[in-house]
């Protein structure tokens, strides 16, 4: 967010209560709450994940244990109760708010973070299986392909289901199947390679908006493959450089905490 705050010198100083606030709401990681664009998407627009993230980190604790107590009839009950209360606001709330509820906002996204707990369930349930591997190996290609149909036909659903719930079923299947290293895909999506650009990928998605923005202000111009050649570079570097740097150093530093809290 720091990085972004040059690209904000001229509003800054033309409003700075304004946008002083707007400093508050980031730094208290409270954007996405807000349902006002120039709020979750000032500074470093992609923050807003961030945000809706830590809204789930902290609801966790006390949503777990409701999910592990309630019994599979209970489960498929309250499911369906939140999917026909989730289609019934759909349908009712003003298309200026769709963006920033159905989008951004994390107490309509929590549901995504809902799905993510079921599908670690369903792992779970599959990983003793002695003919997983050739489950998998059917899955994996199944679901690229369920996921390839879903894009294809994006353009017939209207926007306000494409912002999450229209890509709930192939994204659960590919996440769910890719989850395991087995299968032709699955041990090639392990490799180190593809293991440590997973790693640096969320850097990748918060630099990747500045280093656009910076080279827009620097009034770059050149062909269209050679913007997207040195915006994908440069972004690379800076995410190599973030998580050697800082979050292998970050981790290391809460693992050290957790391992102390462990033996006290």
């Amino acid at each position: 967010m720091v990085l972004s705050i040059p690209l904000y010198a001229t509003n800054i100083v033309d409003d700075p209560l304004r946008y002083a606030g707007i400093f508050g709401f980031d730094m208290a990681m409270l954007q996405s709450i807000i349902p006002i664009e120039i709020v979750y998407f000032s500074f470093n627009s992609p923050g807003w994940s961030i945000s809706t993230e830590f809204f789930f980190y902290f609801i966790f604790p006390f949503f777990l244990p409701l999910v592990l107590k309630v019994n599979l009839r209970n489960a498929l009950l309250v499911i369906a109760f939140v999917l026909l209360a989730y289609f019934s606001l759909v349908a009712i709330f003003p298309s200026n708010l769709h963006h920033s509820q159905f989008y951004i906002s994390p107490i309509f996204r929590v549901l995504d973070f809902f799905i993510g707990i079921i599908l670690y369930l369903l792992r779970s349930y599959i990983l003793p299986f002695d003919r997983k591997d050739k489950l998998i190996q059917i899955m994996q290609p199944l679901s690229i392909l369920m996921l390839a149909l879903f894009v294809t036909f994006h353009s017939q659903v209207d926007y306000v289901y494409r912002y999450a719930s229209y890509y709930w079923l192939p994204m659960s299947f590919v996440i769910l199947s890719f989850s395991f290293d087995s299968g032709f895909l699955g041990r090639l999506l392990a490799g180190r390679l593809f293991v440590y650009f997973g790693e640096i990928s969320f850097g990748f998605y918060l630099f990747h908006w500045l280093v656009i923005k910076y080279l827009n202000l620097a009034s770059y111009s050149n062909s269209l493959s050679v913007n997207i050649a040195l915006v994908f570079g440069i972004t690379c570097l800076l995410s190599i450089v973030s998580y050697e740097l800082y979050e292998k150093r970050c981790r290391r530093m809460i693992n050290k905490i957790i391992s102390v809290k462990k033996i006290t």
